[in-house]
């Protein structure tokens, strides 16, 4: 019923989060990315939660934005959080985590595990990198269609996949 109104309360939301993450949760995450996958730098246990939540609203409010990038820092701060919470070498344990959250958000699982294992350079990595990628995009695929798919429906505003986009009046 409102845009300007709901766009300004999902901003909001937004802003509230960074704040609340202490800036965590702004950008596209490019930066602190690439921070966790050349140092061994910590990353505090609310991070990948902000940084969702913040993707989540952004996306909801209609506001257009990446996919990539946030997806990739989402994955990065869960990998960080898992492998200080086990003892596990940090930087496979984020790059698998990045590309097991990319490839769920996008159901795309090859081109997945190529943008991560260039990241990484690390083309020893491709076997678990692959595993893992078609492993969540299977799960994802349980829980939901492709992202692409229902952008297009949206975009298109056709009923199912089969229909044919409306023609403008």
């Amino acid at each position: 019923m409102h845009p300007v109104w709901f766009a300004g309360i999902c901003g909001m939301i937004v802003a509230i989060l960074g704040w609340l993450s202490g800036g965590m949760s702004f950008g596209s995450g490019y930066g602190i990315t690439s921070q966790i996958i050349t140092s061994d730098i910590g990353l505090p246990w609310h991070a990948p939660i902000t940084r969702f939540l913040a993707t989540v609203v952004t996306y909801f409010s209609g506001i257009p934005g990446g996919i990539f990038a946030p997806s990739l820092a989402v994955g990065a701060a869960i990998g960080a959080n898992v492998a200080e919470l086990f003892g596990l070498a940090a930087q496979p344990m984020i790059a698998l985590c990045m590309v097991g959250f990319l490839s769920a958000v996008t159901q795309s699982p090859i081109t997945s595990a190529i943008i991560v294992m260039e990241m990484i350079d690390s083309h020893g990595m491709v076997i678990s990198l692959l595993a893992v990628a078609l492993i969540a995009k299977a799960v994802s695929a349980r829980m939901g269609p492709e992202l692409y798919q229902q952008l297009a429906r949206g975009f298109l505003h056709a009923p199912d996949s089969g229909a044919a986009p409306r023609k403008p009046d």
